[in-house]
């Protein structure tokens, strides 16, 4: 993971981390194996339909979106403690880009 901080107006700031790499990739991973296991295909029983036959059923937006949420919260952590900060409220997540090899995030914190 990498992190930067900018400076906006008064006590608030923009924290951006960017998760790549193996960590992304395990994050989606994880995502998809769960939502395979619930998959119900014709054919097959409950969360045994193979990995091909998932891949077909299950939108690859969906489990960015939820590999996201999953990894989120230990993005903020490791921004929080690489740059000290002490946050009084909860944190504003957007996504600046996501894609299968990186997912940049940022957090306007006060």
């Amino acid at each position: 993971m990498k992190s930067t901080i900018n400076q906006i107006e008064n006590s608030q700031v923009e924290l951006f981390v960017e998760v790549e790499g193996d960590l992304w990739k395990e994050a989606q991973a994880a995502v998809f194996k769960k939502a395979a296991q619930n998959l119900e295909v014709d054919g097959f029983r409950k969360g045994k339909a193979p990995e091909a036959i998932a891949k077909k059923h299950i939108r690859n937006e969906h489990v960015m979106m939820d590999a996201v949420e999953d990894i989120a919260q230990s993005a903020l952590i490791y921004g929080i403690e690489e740059h000290k900060l002490e946050l009084v409220t909860n944190p504003e997540l957007h996504v600046e880009a996501i894609s299968d090899t990186q997912v940049k995030l940022k957090f306007v914190c006060t």
